[in-house]
């Protein structure tokens, strides 16, 4: 027992290891390259950084606008979006990260974060290891599309995972409604009134895990809903305080008038039946392609393979309903919103990916990487071709954009 306890250890120390090295790797790399990304928020939310990043962190609030299509023409002052997704990168750039690269790299280092949340979750829901998620999930197209991207969607998909671990754990101890308004509240200081698929997603897991008629539930349910109230109220009040105290303008008025009149509502209080159901095929669709192959071999399991999915639902209902819920959830809200883009609904990708990846390795358990020869024999845990994976990925990226002319080429 000693000796597999040492081992495990020791096997942990390594791909800790292998992972710090290959981010303090890819650190070096970036700061070598003048990277900008070709999407124009990633370049916007890189000078709103390096201007915030100048003064001291009791005013970072008051950002200003730079040159752009999206600039307020009645206020010198960005009311479109919170903060939330420059606090660390802030902290990363007084650490002596440069300012340009600070927004990028925190974005690829959360992209590992939410990689083992989705692959602990499935551990969870499933009591099985699945490292295979850490390697696929990295060559799904919104995760290479994403990865050196400067805005809110990987922040938001690692709020939505805490959101998730919570709805699961509280059922077992109280502690975890912590994670609950941590998860509610930074994803509201990053997405604004976007943060509601965060609650969202953590009230339906926990229902669907945990959904008894006792006291013990109902309690833990709505504590839970007047404790991220009260916190969101609270903290909404003390931004619009701190942002009013350094500019003499209210933040809310505005941003409620440009974010969710204007660009969600599209200005107007219209309701388009065939509009809305297109949004609904769009959504859909991009959900199988988005996480295709896995979609489409789980949908040849639903088809020809009945009895396997049936013993598969029967042994995972929690995972599936957990889920599958709150990708429909997600597409019945953002199909009601005028405004469509496919990174809406960013979260629900991944966690599609996950469904669909668990499901068929479940009914083809030869098919994981943990099964082949290379990496039974392998002295190295999956963990850590994870860790070279993510390295290789990322520098890809980067050659290409310089072999393909930088910025230059982005601009021309």
């Amino acid at each position: 027992m000693n000796t597999l306890k040492n081992y495990f250890y020791t096997a942990l120390f390594r791909d800790v290891l292998i992972w710090i090295s290959v981010v303090a790797i890819f650190a070096v790399v970036l700061s070598k390259v003048d990277y900008r990304a070709r999407e124009n928020d990633s370049r916007l939310y890189t000078k709103f950084l390096q201007q915030i990043s100048q003064r001291p962190f009791s005013k970072i609030v008051e950002v200003h606008w730079v040159k752009s299509h999206y600039m307020d023409r009645t206020s010198p002052y960005v009311r479109d979006h919170l903060i939330g997704q420059f606090i660390v990168p802030y902290a990363m750039v007084k650490l002596g990260i440069d300012a340009s690269n600070a927004l990028y790299l925190f974005n690829t280092i959360i992209q590992i974060g939410w990689l083992y949340l989705l692959f602990y979750l499935v551990r969870l829901f499933t009591g099985s290891s699945h490292e295979d998620l850490l390697l696929w999930g990295m060559l799904l197209p919104p995760a290479w599309v994403y990865a050196l991207r400067a805005n809110h969607e990987q922040p938001l998909l690692f709020c939505t995972l805490l959101a998730i671990v919570a709805g699961v754990k509280l059922g077992d101890n109280w502690r975890w409604i912590g994670l609950v308004i941590v998860s509610v509240l930074w994803a509201f200081l990053i997405k604004g009134f976007g943060f509601m698929m965060v609650p969202i997603a953590f009230g339906t897991t926990f229902i669907i895990n945990h959904f008894k008629m006792t006291t013990e539930f109902w309690s833990k349910l709505i504590i839970s809903i007047v404790l991220v109230t009260l916190s969101l109220g609270l903290c909404a009040y003390g931004y619009e305080q701190w942002f009013y105290s350094l500019t003499g303008e209210s933040f809310f008025e505005a941003y409620w008038r440009i974010q969710i009149v204007g660009r969600s509502l599209d200005g107007n209080t219209g309701f388009n039946v065939l509009g809305k159901l297109y949004n609904s095929y769009y959504y859909f669709s991009r959900i199988l392609a988005y996480s295709a192959p896995w979609s489409l071999m789980f949908l040849g399991i639903v088809f020809w393979k009945r009895a396997e999915f049936a013993l598969w639902w029967t042994s995972n209902s929690k995972l599936v309903l957990s889920f599958s819920i709150y990708i429909i959830i997600n597409i019945l809200i953002f199909s009601l919103i005028d405004r469509k883009a496919s990174r809406y609904l960013f979260p629900a990708y991944f966690l599609a990916y996950a469904l669909f990846a668990s499901s068929v390795l479940f009914w083809k358990p030869k098919w994981r990487l943990s099964e082949r020869t290379f990496f039974k024999n392998s002295k190295l845990s999956l963990h850590s071709y994870a860790a070279f994976l993510w390295l290789f990925l990322h520098c890809l990226s980067l050659f290409i954009y310089v072999a393909r002319g930088g910025y230059r080429y982005w601009v021309k």
